[in-house]
């Protein structure tokens, strides 16, 4: 004996069973293919040495820029706010899942924000829109009044 199955030949009661089965379904569904685009870091968790990895800027890698550019970056982020970065150094603070770092006045750099757009336990990218001067660079490439989108890298140190 063959038998169809319709919702209309349900009783009211196995209805709403059969809806819920199907809405609990979808959401459990939804849900898991969603992303949390929030990235959580705390502070403790960029405190220490590191070193860049890859640089991009403009899309441009580090490497067709100039042959010491990708690792070229030796950054601390000190316990007491501090920081020094090559030949710079200053305070730093994260707000907003941003790095800033304001640099000693004595070296007349703008405060510059780095966006964390990724971090792990060994390693932090960060994304940054500054002109070269801002950045503290002359490149060939760029004119030098041009924003440029600096993707930067980071392994930290053992």
């Amino acid at each position: 004996m063959k038998r169809n199955f319709q919702i209309k030949n349900l009783k009211w009661g196995e209805k709403m069973k059969f809806t819920s089965f199907i809405l609990t379904t979808v959401l459990l569904f939804c849900t898991g293919c969603m992303q949390n685009d929030e990235l959580i870091v705390e502070d403790e968790n960029i405190i220490g040495s590191w070193r860049s990895e890859q640089i991009t800027i403009n899309g441009l890698d580090g490497d067709e820029i100039s042959d010491w550019l990708n690792t070229s970056i030796i950054m601390n982020v000190g316990e007491s706010g501090t920081y020094y970065r090559n030949y710079e150094s200053g305070w730093w603070e994260l707000s907003n899942e941003e790095l800033i770092l304001k640099s000693h006045p004595s070296l007349k750099l703008p405060d510059r924000h780095f966006k964390i757009i990724g971090y792990t336990k060994n390693s932090l990218t960060l994304r940054a829109e500054l002109t070269e001067s801002e950045y503290c660079c002359n490149f060939d490439e760029f004119e030098s009044d041009k924003q440029l989108v600096i993707i930067e890298k980071f392994i930290k140190d053992k």
